[in-house]
């Protein structure tokens, strides 16, 4: 596991949400504050809101890489092209691990019923399946930002 993974890990145990602890892991390469970009994703834990609908951990990486092409691309219109085929590519990648980028499949619960908050708590989904989903948005993201810079 390499460091930012074990950052995200160690974050997403100590309270922060999936997208939190995705997006500020890479708050060094984005060149933002990490206060900041915590506040920015704290609504979009648990599938936006706890809706369940995009896991968290893909619309914190969705950020990263739209700051991220922001900060590499020459003007506004290269950043949302060179975003677009980064979310497409992270999407593709992601859906191959997990089988899917909604938190509902993702953790094959309705956390927003009693039944579901205890299968979720009984079956320890957030810190394994959870857990997962932000370790492989974060391996994820280091592969294609540094094969966007050696590009």
């Amino acid at each position: 596991m390499s460091e930012r993974s074990k950052s995200a890990s160690e974050k997403f145990k100590t309270g922060y949400n999936c997208a939190q602890a995705v997006l500020t892991t890479f708050s060094d390469l984005l060149d933002q504050d990490e206060k900041e970009l915590r506040a920015i994703a704290a609504a979009l834990g648990g599938g936006m809101g706890k809706m369940q609908y995009t896991c968290g951990a893909v619309t914190g990486s969705f950020l990263a890489l739209s700051i991220y092409a922001s900060n590499i691309a020459a003007d506004n219109g290269e950043a949302k092209e060179v975003s677009g085929e980064m979310v497409r590519d992270f999407s593709k990648q992601f859906t191959a691990l997990q089988g899917s980028l909604s938190c509902r499949e993702i953790t094959g619960v309705d956390m927003n019923t009693e039944e579901g908050k205890r299968e979720m708590e009984e079956k320890q989904i957030h810190g394994t399946i959870c857990a997962k989903a932000v370790e492989d948005a974060v391996k994820i993201l280091e592969g294609m930002m540094v094969k966007a810079d050696t590009v």
